[in-house]
């Protein structure tokens, strides 16, 4: 059974072309295995600075005194609540 695999072209210059198969070559891989390597690599490395929030130092102890140790809340963020339990219950 044939792996699922797709298709992949691009157009570049002479020079990029000769640097990528001098990379290739010093490493003992073939083009194509030099490039989805180096393809995959800067594509998971996109979406995970994308998808991952990274904090500093400082940041991570304010959010965890945040999550630890939280404020209590508004006095009209409170009304706000009960107001819209009071119309949803109401609504039943």
């Amino acid at each position: 059974m044939a792996a699922n695999t797709a298709r992949l072209e691009a157009r570049i210059s002479q020079d990029l072309s000769d640097m990528i198969k001098r990379a290739a070559s010093i490493q003992g891989r073939s083009v194509s295995d030099l490039v989805v390597q180096a393809v995959y690599e800067a594509a998971a490395s996109i979406i995970e600075r994308a998808e991952v929030l990274t904090l500093s130092r400082a940041d991570q102890e304010l959010f965890a005194k945040a999550l630890l140790a939280p404020k209590p809340t508004k006095t009209g963020l409170d009304k706000a609540f009960t107001s819209k339990k009071r119309l949803l219950v109401s609504d039943v």
